[in-house]
């Protein structure tokens, strides 16, 4: 079973992490190296940023919101990110 809950900042490590582990596989993202915690956590939306958990609590994977600039006939724009761990990826 899994759980989804609001990413906190203890779980930084688990989450740049994983993004490091996407990052590597060459298909996450442009990016070449994770951001610093403090670099994440100012570019994503407060509330806007959960992680998926297992039965004992560990993080495998997560998805957060960032704002982005926007046409002004478009009210609010934001970007999601989201990755898992590679033994967490299914097919679909």
């Amino acid at each position: 079973m899994i759980a989804i809950r609001l990413m906190l900042a203890t779980d930084a490590a688990a989450v740049l992490g994983i993004f490091q582990a996407g990052i590597d596989t060459g298909d996450a993202t442009f990016e070449t190296t994770a951001p610093t915690w403090e670099a994440f956590d100012a570019a994503r939306l407060p509330g806007h940023r959960h992680v998926a958990v297992d039965t004992d609590g560990k993080v495998f994977g997560w998805v957060a919101a960032a704002a982005t600039s926007a046409p002004r006939s478009t009210p609010a724009s934001s970007s999601t990110a989201s990755t898992c761990t590679p033994t967490h990826k299914v097919e679909g």
